[in-house]
């Protein structure tokens, strides 16, 4: 995943940020963040979002899986909350 990605990622779907301050921040972030956050942050969303069990050829560079990913990733997010109340 590229550091734009992941940073992205984290904030807009695991923290909630609004999807175009997620975009911005993102964009100014991957430029000060270690190589070693980075590969936690992969660690941490890939586990929190359960990506190792998708059930299909997930393509992390496909524009089409990162779309598909979205929309996964709301349902993961909430099944994890609803289960952890």
């Amino acid at each position: 995943m590229k550091r734009y990605d992941t940073l992205k990622l984290f904030l807009h779907e695991v923290i909630g940020v609004e999807e175009k301050r997620a975009e911005t921040e993102a964009d100014l972030m991957k430029h000060n963040v270690s190589e070693d956050t980075i590969q936690k942050l992969e660690h941490y969303i890939k586990e929190m979002l359960d990506l190792n069990d998708l059930h299909c050829c997930y393509d992390e560079t496909s524009t089409k899986c990162k779309q598909c990913h979205k929309i996964e990733t709301r349902m993961r997010i909430k099944n994890k909350i609803e289960k952890g109340k």
